[in-house]
């Protein structure tokens, strides 16, 4: 008879923290679950799946491609710190539900947003500069953003769309002052 052996494993250490990131669905300004804006490098490790990780070509950044649920975020981080997340996926929502593939012109209807062009041609930003959204800026899909720069931003124009664009990223950058 061979005898039997029984293996007892200790799980890894960042086992549980990924299922405490992949619990994560709600974004706020703040972050995604305990995937937050402010944590250390070795606290992202901790909580989440960090599925690859690269400098950044600008801003002096490493950018960790992180896992939440099936899907990825990038995480940005500057010394040795998260310091904004893009999130492409409409999986992830506010508490009242905006996020990628939210209507242009919801996000233009909140308080105290501004907008302006982005680092190209094609892209165009929405940021609230207060209340519960402010932290987060919501990017536009290209033929809106093309429309939006020709027009100097005019918020008045993108009102008057029919379609008016979609929402196609989040930025989380942290709450504001």
């Amino acid at each position: 008879m061979r005898p039997v052996l029984f293996l007892l494993l200790a799980p890894a250490a960042h086992a549980q923290g990924t299922a405490e990131c992949d619990r994560a669905q709600v974004l706020s300004a703040a972050g995604i679950g305990t995937l937050r804006i402010g944590i250390t490098r070795d606290s992202l490790h901790r909580v989440c799946h960090v599925v690859r990780s690269r400098q950044g070509a600008d801003y002096q950044v490493t950018i960790h491609d992180v896992r939440v649920g099936s899907d990825t975020v990038r995480v940005f981080e500057r010394q040795g710190r998260v310091e904004w997340i893009e999130v492409d996926s409409p999986r992830f929502r506010t508490g009242d539900s905006l996020g990628a593939g939210t209507p242009a012109v919801t996000i233009l209807n909140l308080p105290d947003v501004h907008g302006g062009p982005g680092d190209g041609t094609n892209t165009f930003a929405l940021s609230p500069r207060s209340g519960v959204h402010c932290g987060l800026t919501f990017w536009l899909d290209p033929r809106t953003a093309e429309m939006l720069n020709a027009a100097r931003g005019d918020r008045l124009r993108l009102l008057g769309m029919r379609g008016g664009g979609i929402v196609t990223q989040v930025d989380i950058h942290g709450e504001c002052p």
